[in-house]
C-alpha cells in the first residue's frame, strides 16, 4: 500500500473510533435480530423507550455506561448484576439475570442494538468480541 493510502486508511481508522464506529441502520440484520432480543428479554424492565424504571432498572438511553466499554456491556448481559447501582445520583435496586444461555451472535445483536439505539450512537459488536469477553469473564 502507497504511504498516502496507509495514511488515509489510519485517519480513517481514527475518525471512526472517535465518532464511535460505524452506525448500523434499522434494516442491518444484526439490528434486526438485536430489537427481537430486546424486545423478548430486556423491554420489561428497560421498557421500550430504554428510559428504565424509577429505582429499579436504570435508563439505558443516553447512557455513558452503555456507550463506553463495551465489554462492561456485554459482561453484564452475560453475568447479570446482582448488585444495587448506582447511576446519576439514584440508587437502581432490582436484580439483572444473567443472559449467558445467550449464543455469542445473538449478544452482539442486542448490545449492538442497545449500544446504537436510544440515543447513544456508539460502535457496533462483533461475536468474537463476545466470545473473547465470555471466555476471559469465565462465563460459559
Amino acid at each position: 500500500m502507497p504511504r498516502s493510502g496507509l495514511a488515509a486508511a489510519l485517519v480513517t481508522m481514527l475518525c471512526a473510533a472517535a465518532c464511535g464506529g460505524s452506525r448500523l441502520p434499522p434494516s442491518d440484520p444484526q439490528m434486526k435480530r438485536g430489537l427481537e432480543l430486546y424486545s423478548d428479554n430486556c423491554l420489561v424492565c428497560h421498557q421500550a423507550s430504554g428510559g428504565g424504571v424509577a429505582d429499579l432498572q436504570p435508563a439505558l438511553m443516553g447512557s455513558s455506561k452503555v456507550a463506553g466499554d463495551q465489554a462492561t456491556v456485554v459482561r453484564w448481559v452475560l453475568l447479570g448484576s446482582e448488585a444495587e447501582q448506582a447511576v446519576a445520583g439514584r440508587r437502581y435496586q432490582n436484580v439483572m439475570p444473567a443472559f449467558d444461555h445467550l449464543g455469542d451472535e445473538d449478544v452482539a445483536a442486542v448490545v449492538t442494538y442497545v449500544r446504537q439505539t436510544f440515543g447513544n450512537g456508539a460502535s457496533p459488536v462483533t461475536p468474537a468480541f463476545v466470545a473473547a469477553t465470555r471466555k476471559a469473564s469465565g462465563s460459559r
